[in-house]
């Protein structure tokens, strides 16, 4: 699963290191996501390695299986993205099946919120957009209800109802930034020792009280989120320089 979502990734996202060279992929890896050759066709062209040239490579023979080490090279980046989205929605639909057969699985449900954030994020259309927020939302809140005492189910939970305020309108929308914050805040108890737990908390009551400035009716409440929102930063820092000192992983 993880290597087909790494692949769905590299397709959706492009890879900046790349930005001016063809982008190429394990083989093994893309076929276990892409299950057509003739969408593989359209995205780009498989290349072998040549047997004892360290590093060189030869185009695929027609009839040839793909031996271990071969590779995807994406010529058609453009071309690739829908095809990606298409395959990323099989994944969900399995993935949903096997959720049907076993509920209850804390992986699935954090799995399928991942591809659904993923898809969210990349889709140019409009009312895709709309259905993939919903299914993040939707497979987060299952993640918390499977997984309550994971800090991180919660920062997802609050990221998509972040995600889902910013599409809808009046009350909807800001009890969904409130119930954002609370799930940010609870996030932050489970792991009160991450400096990420602190720094999405005061990102989340900025980005709220900054948008509550802008409504007559919210306008109050905004100086003293933005406020909190500021300490939370500091003791983001606070933390991330005595997990330096430690030798711990700063943004653990």
């Amino acid at each position: 699963i993880r290597a087909r979502m790494r692949v769905a990734q590299a397709l959706l996202k492009g890879d900046p290191s790349q930005a001016q060279k063809s982008m190429a992929l394990p083989f093994e890896s893309v076929v276990q996501f892409i299950g057509s050759m003739d969408d593989l066709a359209r995205i780009g062209v498989i290349r072998v390695p040549i047997l004892g040239s360290q590093g060189a490579y030869r185009p695929l023979q027609p009839g040839e299986l793909p031996p271990p080490g071969a590779e995807l090279v994406v010529v058609d980046p453009a071309a690739a993205k829908p095809i990606a989205e298409k395959w990323a929605e099989h994944e969900i639909e399995f993935l949903r099946t096997i959720d049907s057969i076993y509920p209850y699985v804390p992986e699935i449900s954090t799995t399928l919120f991942e591809w659904y954030d993923l898809l969210q994020d990349q889709t140019q259309d409009a009312e895709a957009k709309k259905r993939y927020v919903k299914g993040a939302l939707e497979w987060a809140q299952k993640s918390v209800d499977r997984n309550p005492r994971q800090a991180w189910c919660h920062q997802w939970l609050a990221e998509a109802l972040l995600l889902s305020g910013n599409e809808r309108q009046g009350e909807a929308a800001v009890q969904n930034f409130r119930r954002a914050i609370a799930e940010y805040a609870k996030a932050r108890d489970l792991y009160p020792i991450s400096p990420l737990t602190w720094n999405n908390l005061g990102l989340a009551r900025q980005k709220v009280g900054e948008a509550f400035a802008q409504t007559e009716e919210l306008k109050a409440e905004a100086p003293a989120l933005i406020e909190q929102g500021r300490k939370d930063h500091e003791r983001a820092q606070q933390l991330e320089q005595e997990r330096r000192r430690a030798g711990m992983d700063p943004f653990g």
